[in-house]
């Protein structure tokens, strides 16, 4: 437990070991919360990345996956992943697809990766039988 002082302004200095621990420095925003034990300290959110052009992201990928210190586990795959990624389709969903290239087709009830899917020619379905939860 940390004791620490408020100054005549107002403002409290938290422990340098503890800014250190949290990575928190100057300009970070905080949040403030009663609640019934006391004060809650809640580190606001950094701010999102700017939006970027799939391009972009796919070229920064590409460049990444080159560099000689970064080893990928299936360098192919990932290739793959990364173009179907610029055609609009959800990286995290690219990888899948791409995992699942050689042992058949995929089936999914996310409808928006089957139209994706449909448009380069992949084989991405969804099961018979679902009672119509997938996606719209």
């Amino acid at each position: 437990m940390h004791v620490i002082r408020l100054s005549s302004r107002g403002q409290l200095v938290l422990p340098a070991a503890m800014r250190n621990a949290h990575r928190w420095g100057p300009g970070d925003e905080f949040v403030v919360e009663e609640v019934p034990e006391g004060l809650l300290l809640l580190r606001r959110p950094r701010k999102p990345f700017p939006a970027s052009r799939v391009d972009e992201v796919a070229g920064a990928l590409r460049r990444l996956a080159g560099l000689p210190n970064v080893i990928l586990e299936d360098a192919e795959q990932v290739a793959f992943a990364i173009d179907l990624a610029s055609h609009d389709i959800d990286f995290a969903d690219a990888l899948h697809v791409a995992a699942c290239r050689e042992a058949g087709p995929l089936y999914t009830f996310d409808r928006r990766l089957i139209r994706q899917a449909d448009v380069v020619g992949l084989s991405v379905s969804e099961p018979e039988g679902n009672g119509g939860r997938g996606q719209p």
